[in-house]
């Protein structure tokens, strides 16, 4: 039986991006004779983010121990941020291994006009 992991959010937003509510990638829980999928990823993209919601992409459970479904991987890039208290995790279910807990990247965005000049 193949379990499904927590699949893709991609926002791209050409000014305002408010979070009050929750963004959730989480991967499927294993069954008795399964592995737990991991969790999935989120891509958000704005100029201005504010909120005070959540945002996660946690693997799954299961019944053993061994099985458990790796954290999954969340990007937000922003130009000004205005957040009053946006949670996120990436997780991995607990008490198992091998699973790893997943990655959370904020990045910055130039400021339109910005010219920038590699050598």
């Amino acid at each position: 039986m193949a379990w499904r992991g927590g699949g893709l959010v991609t926002i791209e937003a050409a000014a305002r991006m408010r979070i009050d509510g929750t963004i959730r990638t989480t991967g499927a829980d294993g069954g008795t004779w399964s592995s737990a999928a991991s969790g999935g990823g989120v891509a958000l993209s704005c100029k201005w983010l504010s909120g005070s919601g959540s945002v996660t992409a946690n693997g799954g459970g299961s019944v053993h121990e061994w099985c458990r479904g790796a954290g999954g991987r969340i990007a937000i890039w922003y130009l000004y941020d205005n957040t009053t208290g946006l949670s996120n995790n990436v997780a991995a279910a607990k008490g198992g291994a091998p699973a790893e807990d997943g990655t959370v990247f904020w990045g910055k965005r130039n400021a339109p006009g910005t010219v920038l000049l590699l050598r």
